[in-house]
Parts: structure tokens; sequence; C-alpha cells
């Protein structure tokens, strides 16, 4: 096994000593848990966010890219059109067929 799959392989799991909670009804379901934890400062950390969750930061960054760029390109287009920058022509490529009676 090669250097590299044993260090991956690796089973770095942090001991938890469990201590029972026990929490009387009173009509509220939030529940506020602290946890303390020594990391050492060359440990890296990775956590993996749920799809949903990336997906809900996504489209609020698509939106925030897409509707400045677009304004901006609307105008740019509108100005382009207006004063005529390019200089077109019409053409019709279309060929006319003359029928006769």
């Amino acid at each position: 096994m090669s250097v590299y799959k044993t260090f991956n392989n690796r089973n770095l799991t942090t001991p938890y000593t469990y201590q029972k909670i026990s929490m009387p009804y009173l009509g509220s379901t939030f529940t506020e848990i602290n946890v303390e934890m020594t990391i050492p400062s060359y440990q890296k950390i990775a956590y993996l966010t749920p799809i949903l969750l990336q997906l809900k930061n996504a489209w609020i960054q698509y939106l925030s890219i897409f509707i400045p760029v677009s304004i901006v390109i609307f105008i740019i287009m509108r100005f382009v059109f207006k004063y005529q920058i390019f200089e077109t022509a019409v053409s019709n490529d279309i060929p006319i067929i003359i029928k006769n009676k």
C-alpha cells in the first residue's frame, strides 16, 4: 500500500465522553449546546456542506452577478444601436420567386 493511501486511511477520531442531558418540556424546541475542542494548529479541518445549502448560496451568487452584468450589457447595446457605432446594412438572402399566371 502506498504512503498516500496509508496516510488517507488514518482513523482520526475524537474521544467523547457521553453525558446524558435531561431537559424538561417547557414549550420550547430550542436547545443550545456549547462544545469546546482543542485542535492543533497544523490540523486540517474538512466540513462538507449539504447540497441544498450550496444551492441556496449558488443562486444568490448567480443573481448578484447576473443582474448587474446584464444591466451593463443592455446599456452598452442600447448605446451601440442608438448611435450606430458599427456600420450595418439590411440584406435579404431569400430568393424572390415570381410565378407566372
